[in-house]
């Protein structure tokens, strides 16, 4: 219990007599009396001899201190706070509590030391509530297929800007799962697509903006292996460290080092042991390996035992106390080791929330009801949209639209229910947000942005594709034909088929046959298998582009942007091109076997010589981008410099996104006996606006991490060094698009690969 409080004055100390801090208690714990402190260092050694000059306070405002701590530049110590808590306070902290506000998730707070309530939300597309008060910004997939940290950055920092002003703290995302099963029914939510090297350079970035916003803490989810949704409450993920360690740590890795506060456990089992009480993963990997600081939340219901989760990692049970209210509260009152592992998780909540300066605020009320949708977040919506957006095929350059005048305008034919629909710009679950009026259709877009372009140089017909015999005879009368496709995705199921509905694929080719000119608009959660790919002139795949969908659409449909997005993952020819079995997916007896290791998505493709329909990193812009047939490359500390020579050929502004592959000749086998490796493996990108006709040096750094092999044996990364001069870094617009790529490769990669290297 505490004895005695004292609080800092204002202004501090002065001369050479004790310091005045900001909170200092004498406290009687397990028979012993001592002195805890939440001050600096100065503090605690003055404390230690009895030189705290004693400001007495009431217990009402003795939470005072915290904040007191942080305007004086003092550094709370969040053990000595962690251990002025009762148990009951513990316990209130490592279970969440119901709700009367709407928040997702929501803990106790403790007055008396000035703890606020934690408000945990969805999600990552968006603060997910009250429908209409708030931005519904673009999936996290179309976030990926920007290819570029710095929106990604952008994108986190406005979502954590409306959870503040909602009233919440810890933002429920990014999702950082990489897409191994193409039908997995949240990869929509995930921005790390196929690749571990674009996950982890998204994941750091989107950390960083998130927690940019003072109050907020981000949370890196779902750890690990939550691939799939078929039987995501049991299945095992059996997996080989190689190709957890090179492949889906990668992004989580990455949040861990750009200070995410918080790491959500998922619900399936890894190796046989429940993600939520794996010490391997969770102690192991996470706290050991990585550093990690903050504290782990189960994924909602997701949370099997007490103190075996407790012991295992894992610092707080959500939604409610099943396992970690008074089960954990009896345990830890009658077991040491429980107890101190209790106070463990405390210390590591608090410093999730001194790490966003939460200690020593006030709850706010609850604001889920604050509209914190505007105009501007309407307009980075759009603009994230725009980015996102992935130009498929443009054949004959059918793209951009030119519009007519008033006296002869381009004739429009809009087809299909999805581009009338407000409800095809989100996935469902976690991940949805219900944008209500502020959506706006791809017919509403278009029709305003020929207005604004060219009042009357463009008409736009509208016909939701019900009857196609009317549509096709539609079609005829037109200039262009722009058909939206859109199908659902979200938590809880895979997605049943990679198509469209039948009726929707015989209608684009029956539509394709009779336009002059057929433009394809394909609203996606993830893959898609377009088998009338050939017979259209133009496909534009957005991936639930968000409540700026038309606005987006109009700004490329017309060329006031030149698409710059990238296929963050491939898309096949066929359904079940990638041949997993039934053990691999969706597993036998609750086990899905990850046996074909890093071989997934653009990797299998390479691997076994399949040329999927669109390609991993694909996308088309307005313009033409020429490589210099070579680039250099120089050894820097912990990695290389490449630099290439690119210009744009064509009369307009736009962007490419310039990816470097590094690729290994035949005999390079992985150290690893048994793991097959990938042919090429993307190591860096990088996303570059051109002026018309400019010609840029672009440099790209290389990271040896990346470019190294996951060893078991000595639990790191090593660089291959026994494959020698068969290294080599490909450079172009794609993984299958590969411009620098020849013997003059070769010799630099003898001469500068290998140099350095420890």
């Amino acid at each position: 219990m505490v004895k005695r409080q004292g609080r800092a004055r204002a202004g501090g100390s002065s001369g050479s007599g004790p310091p005045r801090c900001a909170l200092y208690y004498v406290v009687w714990t397990a028979g012993i009396l001592g002195v805890a402190f939440l001050g600096g260092r100065q503090c605690l050694r003055a404390a230690l001899v009895d030189q705290v000059v004693p400001l007495p306070v009431t217990p009402a405002t003795a939470g005072d201190a915290a904040a007191a701590a942080a305007s004086a530049g003092e550094e709370i110590d969040v053990k000595v706070l962690a251990r002025l808590l009762s148990l009951d306070q513990k316990i209130g902290l490592a279970h969440g509590a119901p709700s009367g506000c709407g928040y997702t998730g929501l803990t106790r707070e403790v007055p008396l030391f000035r703890i606020p309530e934690l408000r945990e939300n969805d999600g990552p597309q968006g603060f997910r509530g009250k429908p209409g008060k708030s931005t519904a910004y673009p999936s996290g997939l179309a976030m990926g297929a920007t290819f570029d940290p710095e929106l990604v950055f952008r994108w986190g920092r406005e979502v954590s800007r409306e959870f503040v002003e909602k009233g919440a703290n810890v933002l429920l995302g990014p999702g950082l799962n990489l897409m191994r099963v193409p039908r997995n029914g949240r990869t929509f939510e995930y921005l790390s697509g196929e690749d571990p090297h674009l996950g982890a350079q998204m994941a750091g970035a989107v950390v960083r903006g998130m927690q940019s916003v003072e109050g907020v803490i981000a949370t890196a989810k779902h750890f690990v292996l939550n691939n799939q949704e078929t039987d995501r409450m049991s299945v095992s993920a059996v997996v080989d460290p190689v190709t957890l360690h090179e492949m889906y740590y990668a992004p989580f890795r990455a949040a861990v080092r750009a200070g995410v506060g918080a790491v959500m456990c998922a619900y399936n089992r890894v190796n046989g042991v429940y993600a939520c009480e794996d010490d391997e993963t969770l102690t192991g990997t996470l706290r050991d390996d990585w550093g990690f600081k903050g504290f782990v939340m189960s994924d909602w219901g997701a949370t099997h035992s007490n103190t075996r989760a407790l012991l295992a990692g894992l610092d707080q049970e959500m939604p409610l106390g099943v396992n970690f209210g008074s089960r954990l509260k009896a345990a830890a009152s009658s077991n040491a080791t429980v107890a101190h592992a209790l106070t463990r998780s405390t210390e590591r909540i608090l410093h999730a929330m001194h790490q966003a300066n939460l200690l020593g605020t006030k709850t706010p009320p609850c604001l889920t009801g604050v509209d914190t949708s505007s105009l501007e977040r309407h307009r980075l919506a759009v603009d994230l949209g725009v980015a996102g957006s992935v130009l498929l095929r443009n054949s004959g350059r059918a793209l951009p639209l030119s519009l007519g005048h008033k006296g002869s305008p381009l004739r429009i034919l809009l087809l299909g229910r999805a581009a009338n629909d407000t409800q095809v710009v989100t996935g469902g679950g976690s991940g949805h947000v219900e944008a209500g009026p502020h959506v706006v259709t791809a017919l509403a877009g278009l029709q305003r942005t020929i207005n604004m372009l060219e009042a009357g140089g463009g008409v736009v017909d509208f016909d939701d594709g019900s009857d196609p015999d009317r549509s096709v005879a539609a079609a005829k009368q037109v200039d262009v034909a722009v058909v939206v496709l859109a199908t659902s995705s979200e938590e809880g199921a895979d997605r049943p088929s990679l198509q469209y509905l039948p009726h929707e694929n015989k209608l684009v080719e029956q539509v394709s046959a009779a336009a002059p000119k057929t433009v394809i608009v394909a609203l996606a959660p993830g893959p898609m298998v377009l088998p009338w790919t050939d017979q259209v002139d133009a496909i534009l795949a957005m991936f639930f582009p968000g409540q700026g969908f038309g606005d987006a659409l109009g700004r490329l449909l017309f060329g006031i942007e030149s698409p710059s997005g990238r296929l963050p993952v491939s898309f096949p020819r066929e359904g079940h091109e990638v041949q997993f079995t039934a053990a691999q997916y969706p597993g036998v007896n609750k086990e899905a076997n990850y046996s074909e290791g890093s071989l997934i998505g653009y990797r299998w493709f390479d691997a076994h010589n399949v040329a999927p329909r669109f390609a991993f990193g694909h996308g088309l812009s307005y313009v033409d981008f020429a490589y210099s047939p070579r680039a250099s490359v120089a050894r820097v500390p912990n990695g290389w410099i490449l630099t290439a020579q690119v210009t744009n050929e064509g009369a307009m502004a736009a962007r490419e996104v310039v990816q470097v592959y590094l690729a290994f000749g035949s005999g390079c086998d992985h150290p690893q006996a048994g793991f097959v490796r990938a042919p090429k493996k993307l190591v860096a990108f990088t996303r570059v606006l051109f002026a018309p006709r400019e010609m840029r040096s672009v440099l790209l750094f290389i990271e040896t991490e990346t470019a190294s092999d996951w060893s078991p044996r000595a639990h790191a990364f090593r660089f291959p060094h026994h494959c020698k001069d068969r290294l080599e870094f490909w450079v172009g617009p794609s993984s299958s698009d590969i411009r620098i790529k020849d013997h003059g490769a070769n010799m630099w990669a003898r001469l500068h690969l290998l140099s350095g290297i420890s």
